[in-house]
């Protein structure tokens, strides 16, 4: 199983509607995803798209894919993100309990 989760800052003003267009964005189903959820921080402005995957493969296929185009193509509007999104890829080792929404 495949943990990816993308840090990203949201400038003042724009939290509502990054919120809205991420509600929007991922109700798609994709092969291989088992869990999405978009997390806001404590801190201000930080968001956290995290998402679970079967395996790697089913993750590397979905960044291929025209679902992932649909997806990134009107990306937020200009001065809503501060710098890059920090995205990290992780593998689970071990794991306990279940995902419930």
């Amino acid at each position: 199983m495949l943990i990816v989760t993308n840090r990203i800052q949201v400038n003042e003003g724009f939290e509502d509607r990054f919120e809205r267009r991420g509600e929007q964005v991922e109700r798609e189903q994709i092969p291989g995803r088992i869990y999405f959820a978009l997390l806001k921080s404590d801190e201000r402005g930080v968001y956290v798209n995290m998402s679970m995957w079967e395996s790697r493969e089913a993750f590397q296929a979905w960044r291929g894919s025209d679902a992932f185009k649909r997806s990134h193509s009107d990306g937020p509007p200009d001065g809503a993100v501060a710098g890059r999104p920090q995205l990290t890829v992780a593998e689970v080792i071990y794991s306990e309990g279940s995902i419930t929404t």
